[in-house]
């Protein structure tokens, strides 16, 4: 994870990125995962990890099957001008896509970035491994385990289980809701074909391609 400097990215590209979850982030509500539970899962998860795995889940998008492959250089930290002018530090990042086509594109909101970087300096300062979310043996975590970390959270803080893909149609909805358009969504939630949308898309009013 590069926290000396960001990496040379086209302007162009980063600013859309910055644009599109901004706007969804400022939808006040989501028909799935709702904001509440978001907010009880961020203040009651305390292990880092953790707490860091949910919050790239509930940003960026990444299947579980994505988030496992994720490797410290492939987030690159930097500081961008969101919509209004106000300067906030975030993150872009990329990863292999496991549905084929190009490598996929993230984004990570400073709040999100704040646990990635506690996680490893607090956890895995003195460890070289390239890998940026390791099981106890340092290898990559597994989907499986993530589902059952999820799992095991929500009962302790007394919330209804749901899967991780609710995460990804959860964001879609906040796309959708926040006007962005198809395209825009595809992209975001790293599909090839349009159609695939049908699976975590509500039935909400579409923009139009």
């Amino acid at each position: 994870m590069n926290t000396a400097a960001e990496q040379k990215v086209e302007v162009s590209d980063v600013s859309a990125w910055v644009a599109l979850y901004h706007r969804a982030a400022t939808v006040p509500s989501t028909p799935l995962v709702s904001q509440d539970v978001y907010d009880a899962l961020v203040d009651g998860v305390d292990d880092l990890r953790d707490k860091a795995v949910i919050l790239v889940l509930m940003e960026s998008g990444l299947r579980a099957s994505e988030l496992v492959l994720l490797d410290r250089n492939m987030i690159t930290i930097g500081v961008h001008t969101l919509p209004g002018e106000s300067i906030q530090t975030i993150a872009t990042g990329t990863v292999p896509s496991v549905k084929g086509g190009q490598e996929r594109q993230f984004f990570l909101s400073a709040r999100a970035v704040k646990a990635v970087c506690d996680y490893l300096t607090t956890k895995r300062n003195d460890d070289t491994s390239p890998v940026l979310f390791a099981n106890r043996y340092g290898g990559r975590l597994g989907a499986a385990l993530i589902r059952h970390t999820l799992s095991n959270w929500c009962d302790r803080l007394g919330i209804e289980r749901f899967g991780m893909h609710e995460f990804r149609r959860s964001l879609a909805a906040r796309l959708c809701e926040g006007g962005c358009d198809l395209r825009a969504i595809k992209s975001a939630l790293g599909y090839v074909k349009s159609e695939s949308l049908i699976d975590v898309l509500p039935p909400l009013a579409l923009k139009a391609v």
